[in-house]
């Protein structure tokens, strides 16, 4: 197992937390919980696991309100918070894709590829020529159809009614062979719609020359009625000008079975255009239930008024469905006193332009706009729908030619009912019902067999043929009457196969002779037969949202893939284009939600409503769910209903709606409605649903593709992208999502790993014939056999350079103890059929599966596509893809210490119901209420000890603990350690070397066959090679690559990895250069150094271009010798002598040097420094500390005897030199001291360490990014060790780090981030590529001192900031190398040596990609100012930089009750303080003096007091500072004003206070000396 996969919180959402107290109690207690399945991925002790904990619960879990409590077992390690991502609960599996499949041309693109002997066929549909679907080619028509006189002859467009053909000839005439496509009525006979025209036919004409005219259209289709995909009789011809395959608003019907909506304006055109109008009869009469407005409006109930009462009343008949006091009224039905809901509600007239056409139980009323009496153009449809069979009567019998002759009629099953008023006649708008329970009424779960419409108040109630009645519905209680006891009978007709049944959609006749046939005599009760329309689809046409195709062909059981040859991945279907699956494109998701208010919903304050629709084929079955849609009924509001609206979707049948009053959630009993296409709305008043919830895997695809492999003949149905969830690439790890996620979607993923392991050579039993491998499960190369091949061979002592291959199933072959070939994949276990001596070595390729469970991959932000895994390489066929959510209130939930464990309470962000079926059978693979994962990045680590574990879990319904099942973990492998043999070293550039690694166990033996990978990091410009990068451990443990470096001079950086594991070593190899140098810079340029003191000296070589040459190697030399010995590093050490010399470094015949001074200094050591400054050290272990004494100008001192102190001593034991030995696990510091001066180091002890972990393992930066790197240290038992101290370091010349894990990226190339602790090392790979160009050098500020500042000290230290985003390399300050903390970004100079007057002081700052940038500031030397005083003279001596001047007081200097007084404003003066005063508003005399001094260090003084009080306020501002520090001074006397000179006198000890002076008093000569450093 390895164990690289590592835990990374994502602190992305807030988790409110519940605590409890925690109560054992038996498991036999009542408790909500019940039935705790746990288990632990990996089972490996120690290791970072994920958990699967699954559980029963008896109370509803409510979202984002109750919580739940895990207790881990107290051997568990769980951070102290962690992020709420990392839980998910009852994360739904998502549907992963098999193939991607392209539509328009029939390529199938496989997501894994094919193995060796797959087969692939396949069943669809496509789209096929003309010459099958036979759609036409050349539609035209005649139009000289109607008489003469008749405005629509020759007028040059079709008009409804007119003969329609297709021209097959294409000699625009109607000619023998030409087809019909419609029927051809109005002659002696007529004609079949489809039929061909025959010599002798009627409307060829004697002389065939009756001329067809050209109809355009843009993309013809037809709608398929008969369901074959072949334009044939019936079915209707379209010009779908969206290209949307529905019948939708502006398409073209140009012939088919039409209808003429209510409310639609008439044309001259229209089928009704010239019918007589009449006036409506006086007892016809209307109510208003849709508007109050005093005219008719459609959907309004129409009444006879039998009694002219103007309301409706006992003996009134209804000529409309009626809704009235929730009680539905048939049409045609006889109002009954008193009884009827609708007895008293008003009626009104029909208005003088509110016209007839028909018999009063078939009214067609017209608004006649023109008041001719005629249906004319511009008047408007009121009541009735007009079709294409349009016919005053009814009852007008089939006549002798009608095109429906003959057609068979069938029975009506005893339970196929019908609603009407009359119970012995069917009349045309009464809806028929299967009545499922036959109880004699619409009751619930009955079948509607045709469309039962009715409005209510003012909403149009549409329940389709198809759907199942639910309670609550309006129809519900209706009484229903037989249809097969009418006399004459009433029959049907059958589409497609014979039933015996009655199916929506379905014709009706009254079948008077009972034939069993329609004939002569019988009278239909639809519309039938298709005429030319030429109709433009107005808006809410009746049948918009029909499909439409261009005909298609079924295509069953094609073989696509006879018999594979292993991994292929594109095949090819034999015809195109492909027919789409049922389902909606992006625009029909957006579907409507409206709140509605009817009698009788049951919606009122239900809150937020949640709905989603599905599409269903017929054929193939129902579509994924669209987008789910909400709507709120809140408290207060009256709404009670829903109207959902959504778009047509091609080839579906019907529409299902689900709801639930739960977001996402959908039960058993969420479907409320079936809606048959073409209708695509639903009204929902809110009662209960029907049995049925939206689908988990989605079928609506006319495309099935099966697959059948050696291993399993059983075929497989393959899932299409369309309806999947997701896709996944095994190669990148990257999952595509069909649906952008939503914010907060919780993505977890199961998946495997392949592992390669390469020259491994096998565990030989010689005896037995057998091999074990070292890794297992060994992957089926089946799988893929390019990917994942397995290769033996066997090397003999007489030729062990040369193996032979072993060919399996032949030489060898995987079997298990029972003979299985998969149980030895599994175990990794080897039969051997040749011959093995026990001198042969048989070497192995294989992958191995590492299984990855509990993978977070994100919490989404909100519109992701696409994410990756955090491996790659995943095995085909191994992953599950999970989403959850998670709730938004809170980032991280804290682990709590109980008495049993950690302790994890979060609340649950879904609703959860206890399901009674899950308590059936309770054995730990039987399904649970909950599951919840808490993924590998949540960071919980397995007890360090393998056995049997439990947990607890209880939920915040009820407070009882309760006890898991066992869980098991279990012991992990040996543990290994890789060794570096070859140290870092130099060697010249192009040459070649041995890199020698080995591995160890923990007692420090040697481990042989162990893979060991070595890869190159980075090289000057990519130019080093390794004869080869995978190699096995040898006899002795060993393993050997010959690493040849870069031509080009510089650092090589080669990493040795075993393989499988983080265990690495980095090897850091330098090329020298044999370039030719022009000069070579020494810095510092020059420097004073005290006897037997240290100074470190560095050295650059450049070309003759000005250009730095890499790996140079310095010959260092001191001259005269006498002065001191220099090391090959540059490292100095002054001698005794004193004098002046030089420092020199020479390559190549060209030398640079630098000036010394050997000279005495007033300070021995300033400072002392230690070195490292913190550290982690295990138990046991030694760490080598070492000192640094320096002098004020930072040169080393070195003959300094160091003093060493461990605090607390407990902690451990050191050495006069310096070595520390770890004694006992803490804190503490180590302490050397010498001369005065010392410095710390902080120290911390643990126990063994076996492993530094750092995260992220490996990222990708552009130049200029930064990336904060975390490190874990864990002991030998896989613990982590909390605050583990690390040192940071970078391997390869990619960047640079700090010391708190802040990486910075400054070049192209891939190197590492190494973390080091107690001598092990966790490393992260790290690839910079090419960002932006930076060409600005650092920012430079100096802190001090300050420009123009005058500086008193011989010598400055200059501090300031220079920052930069790459980094910066190096500060100079006057040609010496400034320290630079890169923390802080401020840097410090060496002593800086003043002259007197103006010193210009130069800074340049150099970055990470060598762009520069200089400042100048210019200071002055300044000196101290003395200044002398004699008691009772007005004259005073003034001495600065050795120029002393007399200088005139006004006031002299005189003592007063024993004190000194002298005059303020000179002494101030003198010292260059600026003097203010600010007189009393009282104007007494007195007032506030305030004094402003800028010391030459940068520090202000303001000095504030008043006269007469003693009180002095001081405030000192430090360099950089901006809030000053305020102090207090009492003086011995308040100041005051000496008349008549009128000066302000103060003590003479406040000059020593208040400025910092120093103050001299000779009594002898009443002299007062004042010294004072600016």
């Amino acid at each position: 197992m390895r164990k690289g996969f590592l835990s990374v919180l994502s602190f992305i959402v807030i988790f409110t937390l519940l605590f409890s107290t925690f109560i054992f109690v038996p498991n036999t207690v009542y408790a909500d919980v019940s039935s705790i399945v746990v288990t632990p991925y990996p089972k490996v002790s120690g290791q970072i696991a994920s958990y699967r904990i699954a559980f029963n619960i008896n109370a509803p879990l409510n979202g984002g309100t109750d919580s739940i409590s895990v207790v881990f077992p107290k051997e568990t390690i769980i951070d102290s918070t962690i992020s709420s991502g990392n839980i998910s609960v009852n994360p739904k599996k998502l549907i992963p894709a098999d193939y991607v499949l392209n539509y328009q041309t029939g390529t199938v693109t496989l997501l894994n590829p094919l193995q060796k002997g797959d087969r692939v066929t396949a069943n669809y549909r496509y789209e096929a020529g003309v010459d099958y679907t036979q759609l036409p080619r050349n539609v035209k028509f005649y139009d000289l159809t109607y008489p003469a006189g008749d405005p629509r002859r020759g007028n040059g467009v079709l008009d409804p009614g007119e003969w329609i053909y297709e021209d097959r000839d294409n000699d625009s005439r109607i000619t023998v062979g030409d087809k019909r496509l419609s029927i051809i009525q109005g002659l002696a006979n007529t004609y079949r719609q489809g039929s061909l025209v025959q010599t002798g036919d009627d409307d060829i004409g004697a002389t065939e020359t009756r001329p067809l005219t050209t109809f355009s259209y843009t993309n013809l289709k037809f709608v398929d009625n008969d369901l074959n995909g072949i334009f044939s009789e019936n079915d209707w011809l379209i010009d779908d000008r969206d290209n949307s395959y529905t019948l939708n608003r502006n398409d073209k019907m140009i012939a088919g079975i039409f209808w003429y909506g209510n409310e639609s304006k008439v044309n001259r055109v229209d089928l009704d255009f010239g019918d007589a109008l009449g006036p409506i009869a006086i007892n016809i009469k209307h109510a208003e239930n849709i508007a109050t407005d005093n005219k008719y409006n459609f959907g309004e109930y129409v009444y006879n008024d039998a009694d002219t009462s103007n309301a409706v009343s006992a003996g009134d008949s209804r000529l409309s469905w009626v809704v009235s006091g929730g009680v539905v009224y048939p049409k045609g039905s006889t109002v009954v006193a008193p009884n009827d809901k609708d007895i008293g509600v008003n009626l009104i007239n029909f208005t003088a332009a509110e016209k007839c056409v028909g018999l009063i139980d078939n009214l067609y009323i017209y608004s006649d706009t023109d008041n001719e009496n005629t249906v004319s153009a511009g008047d408007t449809r009121l009541y009735n729908l007009i079709n294409s069979n349009y016919v005053l009567d009814p009852t007008i019998p089939v006549g002798p030619t009608d095109t429906d002759i003959g057609k068979s009629l069938f029975t009506f099953a005893t339970n196929e009912k019908y609603v009407g008023f009359s119970s012995t006649a069917y009349n045309l708008y009464d809806p028929i019902y299967r009545d499922i329970d036959s109880n004699g009424s619409v009751s619930e779960g009955d079948v509607r067999l045709t469309n039962f419409s009715i409005y209510i108040e003012n909403k149009h109630i549409l329940y389709t043929a198809g759907s199942f009645v639910r309670k609550g519905e309006l129809d519900v209680g209706l009484t229903l009457n037989s249809l097969s006891a009418l006399v004459p009978s009433i029959k049907h007709t059958e589409s497609g196969s014979i039933n015996g049944i009655f199916d929506p959609g379905e014709l009706i006749y009254r079948d008077v002779d009972n034939s069993n046939s329609v004939s002569p005599g019988d009278s239909t009760y639809n519309a039938y037969g298709v005429i030319s329309s030429n109709l433009t689809i107005p808006e809410n046409y009746l049948d918009a949202g029909l499909t439409l195709t261009k005909g298609w062909a079924e295509i069953t059981d094609e073989i696509v893939v006879a018999y594979a040859e292993g991994g292929e991945k594109v095949l090819n279907l034999n015809h195109s284009p492909v027919v789409k699956p049922v389902i909606p494109s992006e625009h029909d998701v957006d579907y409507r939600l409206e709140p509605l208010i009817i009698t009788g919903g049951d919606l009122k304050n239900k809150g937020k409503v949640y709905y989603t629709v599905t599409a269903v084929s017929d054929t193939v079955g129902e579509s994924e769910p669209w987008e789910e849609k909400w709507v709120e009924f809140a408290i207060g509001t009256n709404y009670n209903a829903a109207r959902i609206k959504w778009s047509s979707v091609p080839n579906a049948s019907r529409y299902r709606v689900y709801r639930s009053f739960e977001e996402g959630v959908y039960g058993d009993n969420s479907l409320i409605a079936e809606v048959r296409a073409p209708v695509t709305e639903y009204i929902d008043l809110g009662f209960d649903g029907l049995t049925g919830k939206p689908p988990e895997k989605y079928a609506s695809s006319f495309t099935k593709l099966y697959l059948t492999t050696l291993k399993n003949p059983q075929p497989i149905l393959l899932v299409e992208w369309e309806l999947s969830d997701y896709k996944l690439d095994t190669t990148s790890g990257r999952i595509d999502f069909r649906k952008a996620l939503k914010e907060l979607d919780t993505i977890v993923a199961d998946y495997s790993i392949g592992i390669p392991i390469v020259n491994e050579i096998v565990n030989i039993d010689y005896s037995a014939g057998k091999g074990k491998l070292r890794y297992s499960p060994v992957i089926d190369p089946s799988i893929n056999e390019d990917l994942y091949k397995i290769r033996l061979r066997k090397a003999t002592a007489a030729n062990p350079d040369n193996p032979t291959p072993l060919v399996r199933g032949v030489d060898y072959e995987f079997r298990d103890d029972k003979n299985s070939i998969e149980g030895g994949l599994e175990k990794g276990t080897i039969v051997f059929y040749t011959q093995i001596a026990s001198s042969d070595t048989i070497y192995a390729d294989y992958h191995y599966r590492e299984d990855i469970r509990g993978d977070l991959i994100k919490v989404a932000t909100g519109n992701e596509t696409s994410l990756y895994t955090h491996e790659k390489g995943i095995v085909v066929r191994s992953y599950t893809v999970m989403k959850g959510i998670t709730l938004k209130t809170s980032p991280v939930i804290n682990v709590v210490s109980s008495d049993k464990g950690p302790l994890i309470t979060f609340t649950t962000p879904i609703n959860i119901k206890p399901d009674p079926q899950n308590k059936i059978s309770t054995n730990p693979d039987s399904p649970r209420d909950v599951y919840i994962t808490f993924s590998l990045q949540a960071g919980i680590r397995n007890p360090a000890k393998a056995g049997n574990y439990q947990l607890f879990v209880r939920t915040s319904k009820e407070q009882t603990e309760i006890l898991s099942d066992p869980y098991e973990i279990i012991a992990g492998e040996e543990t290994q350690k890789l060794v570096k043999l070859t140290p870092d070293q130099s060697v010249p550039a192009g040459s070649s070397i041995a890199l020698t690694t080995a591995v160890q166990d923990e007692l420090g033996n040697y481990i042989p066959n162990v893979t060991i990978v070595y890869s190159i990091i980075s090289s000057p410009e990519n130019g080093g090679k390794l004869d080869k990068t995978t190699f096995v451990t040898d006899t002795s443990g060993k393993a050997v690559a010959m690493y040849t470096t870069s031509p080009t001079p510089g650092e090589n950086l080669v990493q040795a990895k075993i393989l499988g594991t983080t265990q690495s070593v980095l090897f850091k190899i330098t090329g020298l250069s044999s370039q030719l140098i022009s000069k070579i810079v020494v810095s510092p340029e020059q420097a004073t150094i005290p006897p037997k003191s240290s100074r470190q000296f560095s050295a650059i070589a450049y070309d003759s271009s000005n250009n730095i040459v890499p790996g140079v190697k310095f010959t260092w030399s001191v001259d005269p010798a006498t002065l001191g010995t220099i090391t090959q590093d540059g490292y100095f050490t002054a001698s005794d002598a004193l004098g002046s010399g030089r420092v020199e470094a020479s390559a190549y015949g060209i030398k640079g040097y630098s000036s010394i001074t050997i000279a005495t200094t007033g300070e021995r050591v300033s400072n002392i420094t230690i070195d490292p400054k913190q550290v982690t050290v295990a138990i046991g272990k030694t760490q080598v500390f070492t000192a640094k004494a320096l002098d004020s100008n930072g040169n080393i001192l070195s003959d300094v005897t160091f003093n060493w102190q461990v605090v607390p001593d407990t902690l451990g034991t050191i050495t006069n030199t310096g070595v520390f030995t770890a004694k006992s696990i803490g804190s503490g510091v180590v302490i050397v001291s010498a001369e005065g001066k010392q410095d710390i180091a902080v120290v911390t002890v643990v126990s063994n360490i076996k492993k530094v972990l750092v995260q992220p393992s490996s990222v990708t930066l552009k130049v200029n990014d930064t990336q904060v790197f975390t490190a874990q240290v864990y002991d030998e038992s896989d613990n982590l060790i909390p605050q583990a101290q690390v040192n940071w370091s970078v391997a390869g010349d990619i960047g640079t780090i700090t010391q708190t894990g802040i990486f910075t990226a400054l070049k192209e190339g891939q190197g590492q981030v190494v973390a080091s602790a107690g001598g092990v090392v966790g490393t992260a790979v790290v690839v910079v590529t090419k960002g932006a160009t930076d060409t600005e050098g650092p920012e430079i500020q100096v802190l001090f001192p300050l420009e123009g500042q005058t500086i008193v000290e011989e010598q400055v230290i200059v501090k300031g900031t220079a920052k930069d985003p790459s980094g910066i390399k190096m500060v100079l300050v006057n040609g010496m190398q400034a320290s630079y903390d890169p923390i802080s970004g401020t840097f410090t100079s060496q002593s800086v040596k003043l002259l007197p007057g103006t010193n210009s002081i130069t800074i340049i700052a150099e970055d990470n990609l060598g762009n520069r940038t200089t400042k100048i500031i210019n200071i002055n030397k300044g000196c101290k100012v003395v200044i002398k005083l004699t008691i009772g003279s007005n004259y005073a001596g003034k001495t600065s930089c050795d120029k002393t001047e007399i200088l005139r007081l006004d006031l002299a200097p005189f003592i007063q009750n024993g004190r000194t007084l002298v005059p303020l404003r000179f002494i101030a003066e003198s010292f260059g303080a600026k003097v203010e005063w600010i007189e009393d508003a009282s104007k007494n005399g007195e007032g506030t003096i305030i004094i402003t001094l800028t010391k030459s260090d940068g520090t202000k003084i303001v000095i504030k007091m008043h006269t007469k009080v003693k009180t002095v306020i001081v405030e000192k501002t430090a360099p950089g500072q901006f809030v000053p520090v305020t102090s207090q001074i009492e003086m011995e006397v308040a100041p005051f004003i000496v008349e008549p000179s009128d000066r302000t006198v103060v003590p003479i000890r406040f000059i020593a206070e208040g400025f910092g002076a120093e103050v001299d008093w000779d009594a002898t000569n009443q002299e007062i000396t004042i010294s004072y450093l600016p």
